[in-house]
C-alpha cells in the first residue's frame, strides 16, 4: 500500500508514536445509533481523533477546532483523505454541541466508555498515572491508533503542536496511496 517504503524514511515524526499499535476494536467505539465502530469503518481514510472527557473546556475546544479542523483544512488536497472523530465519554453539552454547530465541519461522533478508553490506550503513555482522554490520536485507515498528541490551552503550544501534526500527517499521507 505504501509507495515509499516506511522503513527508509527518517524518523522525524513530532507525535509520540505507539508501538505496538492499538487496534481501533480495543476502545469498544459505538455510533450515534449503537453500531459498533471497528476498523471496517474506518477504511480508505486516515482518521484524527479526539477523546472527549466529561467537560469540554479551552483545551478540548482548540484541539476540536484548531488541530482537527483547521489543520484539515490546511491540507487542501488531502483533506478528503482525512476522517475527523469525536469521541465522547459523556452526552454533550449544551455548550459543546453549541460550539460544535457553530464552528466545526462534518466529524464523525462516536460514544465511548472513559474506562475502556483508558485501559486501552494506557500502553501508549510512559507515566502510568497519565489520562489518554484529551488527546488527539492518529489511526490508519486499518484502524490501528499509531501516534498521540497532546492539547494545549496557550496559542504558542497549540501553534507549534499544529505545525507538528501538519508535518506528520503530510509524511503519512506522502507514503501512503490511500
Amino acid at each position: 500500500r505504501f509507495l515509499v517504503d516506511p522503513t527508509e524514511m527518517d524518523k522525524v515524526n513530532r507525535g509520540t508514536l505507539i508501538t505496538p499499535h492499538i487496534p481501533v476494536k480495543q476502545l469498544e467505539l459505538t455510533t450515534t445509533d449503537g453500531q459498533s465502530w471497528n476498523a471496517e469503518d474506518m477504511s480508505g481514510q486516515w482518521s484524527l481523533m479526539y477523546l472527549a472527557g466529561k467537560q469540554c473546556e479551552r483545551g478540548c475546544k482548540n484541539a476540536l477546532f484548531y488541530l482537527m479542523t483547521r489543520l484539515r483544512q490546511s491540507l487542501p488536497r488531502d483533506a478528503d483523505r482525512i476522517r475527523l472523530v469525536l469521541v465522547h465519554t459523556t452526552p454533550p453539552s449544551q455548550d459543546l454541541q453549541a460550539f460544535m454547530d457553530q464552528k466545526l465541519g462534518s466529524m464523525v461522533e462516536l460514544s465511548g466508555d472513559a474506562g475502556t478508553l483508558r485501559q486501552a490506550l494506557a500502553p501508549a503513555f510512559d507515566a502510568p498515572d497519565a489520562d489518554p482522554l484529551h488527546h488527539l490520536y492518529l489511526a490508519a485507515p486499518d484502524g490501528q491508533i499509531f501516534m498521540w498528541y497532546p492539547t494545549h490551552e496557550d496559542k504558542k503550544s497549540l501553534l507549534k503542536e499544529a505545525d507538528g501534526i501538519h508535518a506528520d500527517l503530510e509524511r503519512t499521507l506522502k507514503g501512503s496511496r490511500i
